[in-house]
């Protein structure tokens, strides 16, 4: 509890997977007699949900498989924008901005849930912003837990092709769509058609502010895998 309570400012915890403690899941609860159960969410797993609840947890392990480790750091700098430039600064502004910027990966996870939360800040002036704000998180952190597959990237990649349209040409929209269907069809990793499309927005200078063209630092190579 006390090192839980320290992590206020964390935006995400990697645990060891099958550990009595860390375990997300996998912890082995024993019988009397010496022999597993089943398995859960290890004490300190337990401890952080309590605590932290929207904190994006994953296993070590899990951070293998390519597709769980994009989804886990998306996540992670998701929370970070909310908590470096929303709570210092909370204010009816600052929440749409962040929706704004989010709006097209929340789409993609959940979209009733992106509808849901546009309505809310709709009629956010009526309400105290604290309590709006405490809301949002919830409803935003709990959608983008969802794990998303290559027809999601796909589809957001589509809405970001129909978003341009009205500045690319004819050749660049053919190349965007050829890329997003290889990358769809599992031709291309997720690099591909995402380097096209962020080429074409700095061409034309169109929706830089969207956090969907860098949802983590591209240093971390995180869409070089097929």
């Amino acid at each position: 509890q006390t090192v839980a309570g320290q992590l206020t400012d964390a935006c995400g915890f990697i645990l060891m997977q099958k550990s009595p403690t860390c375990g997300m899941g996998s912890a082995k609860v024993y019988g009397e007699k010496g022999s597993p159960l089943f398995s859960s969410d290890g004490i300190f797993v337990q401890t952080l949900r309590q605590q932290l609840p929207l904190l994006p947890l994953t296993e070590s392990g899990r951070l293998n498989d390519a597709r769980l480790r994009e989804h886990f750091f998306a996540q992670v700098y998701a929370y970070h924008d909310w908590k470096t430039r929303v709570e210092p600064a909370l204010s009816v502004k600052v929440l749409t901005d962040f929706h704004y910027r989010h709006k097209l990966g929340l789409r993609i996870h959940n979209e009733p849930v992106m509808r849901e939360l546009g309505r809310l800040l709709a009629n956010a002036k009526d309400q105290p912003i604290a309590a709006v704000a405490e809301q949002y998180i919830q409803g935003f952190m709990q959608a983008i837990s969802k794990v998303i597959e290559p027809k999601h990237h796909a589809y957001a990649m589509t809405r970001m092709v129909h978003y341009m349209k009205r500045w690319l040409s004819p050749q660049e929209r053919e190349y965007a769509e050829l890329l997003i269907a290889q990358y769809k069809d599992g031709v291309v990793p997720l690099i591909v058609p995402m380097s096209h499309l962020k080429f074409c927005m700095k061409k034309y200078q169109c929706g830089e502010k969207l956090a969907v063209w860098q949802p983590y630092p591209e240093e971390l190579g995180l869409q070089n895998a097929i």
